[in-house]
């Protein structure tokens, strides 16, 4: 794939979830010139910025390289907006797994991408991330360590195809 595709599809990813080239540098640490450059094909973005932009916007690198393969905002996808526009209350995923080295959220809210959504520990052990999410029912799970598991401090859960249980989380406005 050509660095134009790639700077095509950055370009859409930002576009979509209203950030500025400003506003996305600003973030990156890098000028609104290299963002420029990168969106018309003109400079590579190199692996790390692209793991950024990634998290930035709480999706796979393969949504931001594969053309087609970009996620849409068709409202069911949580939506990174920019702190200039009005947000959207958060709704607040948290674990406590002290021991852990890596959690994941998946669920429909992502496509059940089993790359997941990274959570953020804090100094006393718990997990947490906020999205924002529109109301709805939304089936989800975490991955601990490579292993998935329901939320044990959501008793709400749903069969899945599989014959196990998602967690659930009703959004309401």
């Amino acid at each position: 794939m050509g660095i134009d595709m790639i700077g095509l599809n950055l370009r859409r990813v930002r576009e979509q979830n209203g950030f500025t080239q400003e506003a996305i540098a600003k973030k990156l640490g890098v000028s609104r010139q290299a963002v420029c450059m990168w969106e018309s094909g003109k400079r590579e973005v190199s692996v790390s910025k692209l793991i950024e932009v990634a998290e930035i916007f709480n999706m796979s690198i393969d949504e931001i390289i594969r053309p087609g393969k970009v996620r849409p905002n068709n409202n069911n996808y949580p939506v990174v907006k920019n702190k200039k526009e009005k947000a959207d209350p958060k709704t607040c995923f948290e674990l406590d797994a002290p021991y852990a080295n890596e959690v994941l959220l998946v669920g429909d809210f992502n496509s059940w991408n089993a790359g997941g959504i990274l959570l953020k520990k804090n100094e006393k052990g718990l997990w947490k991330i906020e999205l924002a999410l529109n109301p709805g029912k939304y089936e989800y799970k975490f991955i601990v360590d490579g292993k998935w598991q329901n939320d044990p401090a959501n008793t709400d859960t749903a069969v899945n195809s599989y014959g196990t249980t998602n967690s659930v989380k009703e959004i309401t406005k």
